[in-house]
């Protein structure tokens, strides 16, 4: 699947279920709901093992709608992850 194809997939899932913005595991379990056909009930594992799209494309589409300010997470989920961002610029400083 093209990444363009995901990021339009992504992008509505992100519109329509705000609360995807704040995990990539649970914006990759309703992706999967929605266009992979899996249920509450298939283990988040099996998914991924299942289904030729990586999970890496999901969370990549979703950091490209937030780094253009669209569909933004809230500031808690931010500030979350501007300080892991900022541990692994110091660890990789370090090295």
């Amino acid at each position: 699947m093209r990444l363009s194809q995901v990021r339009d997939k992504v992008g509505y899932v992100l519109k329509t279920f705000p609360e995807t913005r704040e995990s990539d595991k649970s914006l990759y379990k309703r992706y999967a709901q929605l266009y992979l056909g899996v249920t509450d009930t298939t283990p988040f594992v099996q998914v991924v093992a299942d289904h030729e799209l990586n999970y890496e494309s999901i969370s990549r589409a979703r950091r490209w709608f937030q780094a253009k300010g669209e569909y933004e997470s809230t500031e808690q989920v931010k500030a979350r992850r501007a300080l892991m961002e900022e541990g692994y610029k110091e660890e990789f400083r370090g090295a």
